[in-house]
């Protein structure tokens, strides 16, 4: 009995043991994973965090449109695959009033990922209050989507533009007047948070609506 004791006693130590050698070799692993990721994609969020400070430096005109200029450049050069850093151009280069310089860096933030693309410049023209390119933008990036294996957010903005169209049709609205009310839903979705559906503030949407845009993919 003693010896059976012993026995299960030094089995226990030695599972013991196992584990808290499996679990170091995990942390180990993950540490480096963690490094590793910084590495490849740290800088990405120095590129969001900018974005943001762009947006706020414009809104209160504190900062030196140059600054704002070779800020974004910098970014550009230093995250050469992520499609952020040329949109971050565009953006610099609207507030400079450089649309050749604009236009191209457009295209190559639509070259690196014009899903994402599409959807930051319907967020940002929205905020702008630049309601026909927001529509745009908007529209650009319902056409990118494949209707066979959406992703939650695509799910959510549909389910806007679904429920702005049947408001349309339950109050007879012109069949392309459906279709623009249900686009302006869309369009507004994507400033409110969360999974909640589209805003009850009918007007807003008309508002949105009753611009006079063109379908443009």
């Amino acid at each position: 009995n003693e010896v059976g004791a012993l026995a299960k006693e030094f089995h226990d130590f030695v599972n013991l043991q196992q584990r808290a050698n499996r679990l170091g070799q995990a942390e180990t692993r993950l540490v480096k994973i963690r490094q590793e990721l910084d590495k490849k994609f740290g800088h990405y969020d120095v590129v969001r965090r900018t974005t943001t400070g762009i947006l706020q430096a414009d809104d209160m005109g504190i900062v030196k449109k140059d600054t704002i200029s070779t800020a974004t450049e910098e970014l550009m050069i230093e995250t050469p695959n992520y499609w952020l850093a040329p949109c971050l151009v565009a953006l610099a280069a609207w507030i400079n009033d450089q649309p050749e310089l604009a236009e191209k860096a457009v295209r190559e933030g639509i070259r690196r990922n014009d899903e994402k693309t599409s959807l930051f410049f319907a967020l940002i023209c929205r905020r702008a209050d630049r309601k026909k390119a927001c529509l745009q933008w908007t529209q650009r990036y319902l056409a990118n989507q494949d209707e066979e294996n959406l992703d939650r957010k695509t799910i959510i903005i549909l389910d806007a533009f679904a429920s702005g169209l049947i408001y349309a049709m339950i109050h007879n609205y012109r069949p392309m007047d459906m279709i623009n009310f249900a686009v302006a839903s869309s369009a507004i979705k994507h400033t409110i948070h969360g999974d909640a559906n589209i805003t009850d503030d009918v007007q807003s949407i008309r508002n949105l609506m009753n611009m006079n845009y063109d379908i443009k993919r």
